[in-house]
């Protein structure tokens, strides 16, 4: 049976439609590349033109959303269920990403309101380059916000389905891991390859004790979504599922009543 099979038969719609989901909002990121392309192909100087198309496949939180991916395709893989604790690292990186961004990253003159602002604070060469993007803020702010809201609440029912050893204190080490393994197997050869930093906080001009800084938190941010997930995972999945329960039972209450 080929994998495309096993994807149809073996996964549960609610499954599938998260993968669909997770791959939709990585390919909204590779059309904004492609749909500003004479911008990264000919006028920024931050990364080598070859790899603007794969640079999306290494930054934190897009790996952790391959993560899950792969959590979910462990089975058509492996024939085997995936380990209990991979569902509560996963949780915990979606989590982390999901609080770093909202707390740390995301603010409103990104995304339009207070635009004009930003703009004026631009110098005249700044503004010259924004010119060429024609990636908007608004459509910025839909693909962030795929990124760091639904994927996190979708996958806590899958972790929820992993039992309650997904989130083991035992397993805890396996948070701080991930990102040592980001920062070495995979952030550290890009950086190599194309002098790439990816974060204008891990740049060349940066102090070591700045980018300690933000190894560091990435750490804390996994932790702490995996210490949230341990303490309210099962709560959250369980209460939506009362919920779903009694409007379900009401609709079919007045469908019959109809």
């Amino acid at each position: 049976m080929t994998f495309a099979n096993k994807f149809v038969t073996e996964l549960s719609p609610y499954e599938q439609f998260f993968v669909a989901l997770a791959l939709f909002s990585r390919s909204l990121q590779y059309y904004q590349v492609w749909l500003n392309w004479p911008y990264f192909s000919k006028q920024q100087k931050v990364f080598p033109v070859h790899l603007a198309m794969p640079r999306p496949l290494v930054f934190f939180t897009y790996t952790g959303h391959y993560l899950s991916i792969f959590y979910v395709v462990w089975p058509l893989l492996f024939d085997q269920a995936p380990p209990a604790s991979f569902a509560g690292l996963t949780f915990g990186v979606l989590c982390g990403v999901t609080i770093g961004f909202w707390l740390f990253v995301c603010e409103s003159e990104f995304y339009g309101e207070l635009y004009e602002k930003a703009q004026r604070k631009k110098t005249k060469k700044q503004r010259a380059a924004d010119d060429q993007i024609t990636l908007t803020y608004p459509s910025s702010f839909i693909i962030d916000t795929i990124n760091h809201l639904p994927l996190l609440v979708m996958f806590s029912k899958i972790a929820y389905d992993a039992g309650p050893d997904a989130f083991a204190w035992g397993s805890i080490w396996l948070a701080p891991a991930w990102v040592i393994t980001w920062l070495v197997g995979i952030f550290m050869p890009w950086r190599m390859i194309g002098g790439d930093a990816l974060y204008a906080d891990l740049r060349d001009d940066k102090s070591f004790g700045h980018k300690a800084t933000v190894v560091i938190k990435l750490i804390v941010i996994t932790l702490v979504g995996y210490i949230l997930g341990h303490y309210l995972n099962a709560p959250f999945v369980e209460g939506v599922q009362r919920v779903v329960g009694v409007v379900g039972g009401a609709v079919g209450l007045l469908g019959g009543e109809l």
